[in-house]
């Protein structure tokens, strides 16, 4: 069985870039549930040589290299993955190029657009989608394909926990999520499974890393210029979900959960020798909330001397001790998801803190001279409220 693993770019269908993912201040963040997707087939009994991945969004080809991928490697399942809403125009554009080449392949699509999975199903090519945790569900719905192939049976495609599609009564269904695979079996970035997604671009593996001093980031810390210190910043993730429920989110993942430490000293070590990284940025939307999982995080990145950042933090998710202890072990800026400098519009966000949770944090980062951006504008937003 051929399997085609596809990321999805996040612009508008036919939208020429507005920078080239090489350009931006920070890395480009790994394809962490491609990863994992693979990682998990492998240890059910799949070979990786029978599933390709095909990194469309860093590629960013056009329709008549997809037509060609598609017909070269005629795959029997097309697995797309789709990170937020404004993926929708390229699944319909990417769906209708697979469906063309290859009339007979499943095409599933996982990731938060999921959420949406009634329009995806009633205005795109795709069949089904995976609500939720992708792993266990995606594995599940291969061992269909490999009893049934093509064939549709309805009662044994209900009983696969996390897939979604329109059953013979035309309607939508879907019994549920699907239960996650343990922390300690989420990866970090596998760059070996990355590179294979370049095809044969493998130069473009070099937008996973930035120059730390060229970013903006570091550039406030003396530490960063340290003479020793590895030039590049890498991306990693600590942690998977979320302890907020924001109004505005398009959630595919349930409960949050942090990952295995000695797992990431293994990763930075690798990071550090094999690509030169002397910089951390951590990718999680919700640094923090565990604060002996994060000190244990501050604690390896000073062990290793790596600078770090932390770009999703919640306000309440910590004290000023917190951000002290980070600072002192090598944190270099957090940035805080302020939004609105409204409470009206916090409420309806269902945000969960207040305008002074807001200057609490900035003004412990301000004393204990930790960078934090657009500190003067989330200050005037504050501040400046009736």
């Amino acid at each position: 069985m051929k399997i085609s693993l596809c990321s999805v770019p996040v612009e508008g269908a036919g939208t020429p870039l507005d920078r080239k993912r090489s350009e931006g201040p920070l890395p480009v963040a790994p394809k962490i549930a491609i990863v994992s997707l693979m990682h998990w087939m492998e240890k059910h009994g799949y070979s990786l040589d029978d599933c390709d991945f095909f990194d469309i969004d860093m590629i960013y080809p056009n329709d008549e290299e997809i037509r060609n991928y598609f017909l070269e490697l005629n795959p029997q399942v097309i697995g797309l993955s789709a990170v937020v809403s404004t993926s929708y125009q390229q699944i319909r554009r990417i769906s209708a190029i697979a469906r063309e080449t290859c009339p007979d392949a499943w095409i599933i699509m996982g990731g938060n657009l999921a959420a949406s999975s009634e329009a995806v199903l009633k205005n795109t090519n795709v069949e089904l989608t995976v609500h939720g945790d992708g792993e266990i569900a995606w594995v599940n719905f291969l061992n269909y394909v490999k009893e049934f192939g093509r064939e549709i049976k309805y009662e044994k495609l209900k009983k696969i926990k996390g897939l979604c599609f329109y059953n013979e009564e035309n309607q939508i269904n879907f019994n549920g999520f699907e239960t996650h695979i343990p922390p300690s079996e989420i990866p970090f970035p596998d760059y070996d499974i990355l590179l294979q997604g370049l095809q044969d671009k493998p130069e473009l593996l070099s937008n996973y890393l930035r120059v730390g001093l060229e970013t903006g980031w570091f550039s406030f810390d003396p530490r960063a210029f340290d003479s020793h210190r590895k030039p590049h910043v890498a991306g990693v993730c600590v942690s998977k979900g979320c302890v907020a429920r924001c109004t505005f989110c398009q959630r595919s993942t349930k409960g949050y959960r942090t990952l295995n430490n000695d797992s990431l000293e293994d990763h930075l070590i690798m990071l550090k020798d094999r690509f030169d990284v002397g910089f951390i940025e951590i990718l999680d939307e919700n640094f923090g909330s565990n604060r002996k999982h994060t000190h244990e995080i501050a604690e390896l990145m000073k062990k290793h001397d790596l600078l770090w950042i932390a770009t999703g933090v919640r306000c309440r998710s910590v004290k000023h001790k917190d951000i002290q202890f980070y600072q002192e072990h090598n944190c270099s800026a957090l940035k805080f998801g302020v939004e609105t400098g409204s409470q009206k519009i916090l409420d309806i966000m269902e945000k969960n803190f207040k305008l002074e949770d807001v200057a609490t944090a900035i003004e412990s980062c301000i004393e204990l001279k930790m960078w934090q951006p657009l500190l003067k504008v989330a200050l005037n937003l504050v501040f400046s409220r009736p």
